[in-house]
């Protein structure tokens, strides 16, 4: 049967199409093998960087740092291209292991996993340690062991089960409540932002009932459920203006109380520990979680954050890390502040707000 002229236009159409994606193809692959040190690379030693850091900042920061790193090597007569990878978080252990097990794993990539894994393939870093950190020269920390320059001197980075340093810490950080100013204060009549859990819950209270008035489903506290990362930090603050005087009391090592170490004196009716206060932490949490969204373990980071820059959220609980993205791209002013103290009209008091240097600090790439 004759081909109609129809087909004929089809076809011609079909071809050329094909053409164009074979071009752009052979242009992505050379284009790629350049970046990352294959036949056309001229010669640049390729290096990859992954890492599950999707927050706003950080991968512009992480890029600047590479192009400091690959101007600093140029000048020694070493050509090198670092490629940086991003993966999203609720993968990226998945992604991790799988890389590990295949053999094509980045050659610098942000740890996952357990330590057993640790051991297994990555390498052992405290030969280095004591050294200097070349890439500080002329900087305050210059001559310095490398150990020396981390806020934590690295502790947070030890595997207690190898004795052993397999990763290295990128960024400092710590828990912030970010404010809907204009909500609150719609919703409050004042400005003074809670400095108490009792006002916290007051001014909560005061959203929903204000999102009642306006006929708007408020929520007075977003969070992250699907992962429940908002109520660890929530609780884990509580724990810490509560009971952070029994790491110096209890412990038999004078290194802080571990978790077994206090139930073995808990078991034994050790007169010192008060059970009631061990548990205010997660009552406390409770008692601010009547204030998350309804169904709030199924909702994840990105739609809190959505919720949150649309006007419906109050108040949003997250890390500094976070804090970017937050108020920049909020169409409304944002506060940023710590997470309330304990304050009058509870069973026990707090201690006051703890000191954060060297904590919070993560992002360790082995």
């Amino acid at each position: 049967m004759e081909e109609s002229r129809f087909q004929r236009i089809m076809n011609k159409i079909g071809f050329i199409c094909f053409l164009i994606f074979f071009v752009i193809s052979t242009i992505m692959v050379i284009r790629n093998s350049m970046q990352g040190g294959g036949f056309f690379s001229g010669g640049a030693k390729r290096l990859t960087f992954a890492h599950w850091q999707l927050e706003d900042g950080f991968r512009e920061g992480y890029a600047d740092a590479i192009i400091e790193y690959e101007k600093m090597k140029a000048k020694e007569g070493v050509k090198v291209k670092v490629i940086q990878t991003t993966v999203p978080a609720r993968g990226y252990a998945q992604w991790f292991l799988t890389q590990l097990i295949g053999g094509d794993c980045a050659d610098v990539i942000e740890l996952s996993g357990t330590e057993e894994l640790h051991n297994q393939y990555f390498l052992p870093l405290s030969q280095y340690l004591a050294e200097e950190n070349p890439y500080n020269k002329g900087t305050p920390l210059e001559g310095m062991a490398w150990r020396d320059t981390f806020a934590d001197d690295m502790v947070g980075a030890l595997s207690t089960t190898y004795s052993e340093y397999f990763g290295v810490s990128t960024f400092m950080c710590t828990t912030r409540m970010y404010v809907n100013v204009e909500l609150y204060q719609a919703a409050t009549g004042h400005t003074k932002l809670p400095n108490t859990l009792g006002e916290w819950i007051d001014s909560c209270k005061k959203i929903l009932e204000y999102g009642n008035k306006i006929g708007k489903p408020l929520i007075p506290v977003g969070v992250r459920g699907f992962d429940k990362g908002t109520i660890n930090q929530i609780c884990a603050h509580f724990n810490n203006i509560l009971n952070a005087d029994y790491n110096d009391s209890l412990s038999d090592y004078g290194y802080g109380v571990g978790a077994s170490e206090m139930l073995h004196k808990l078991a034994n009716g050790d007169k010192s520990v008060d059970l009631g206060r061990l548990l205010a932490p997660a009552e406390l949490t409770v008692l601010v979680g009547k204030y998350f969204a309804k169904g709030f373990p199924a909702i994840d980071l990105e739609q809190t954050k959505f919720l949150f820059s649309s006007g419906t959220v109050g108040y949003f609980i997250d890390g500094t890390y976070n804090a970017f993205s937050m108020v920049n791209n909020s169409k409304f002013k944002v506060d940023v502040i710590p997470l309330p103290v304990i304050g009058d009209g509870f069973e026990y008091r707090d201690l006051g707000r703890m000191t954060e240097i060297g904590s919070g600090i993560g992002g360790r790439f082995g």
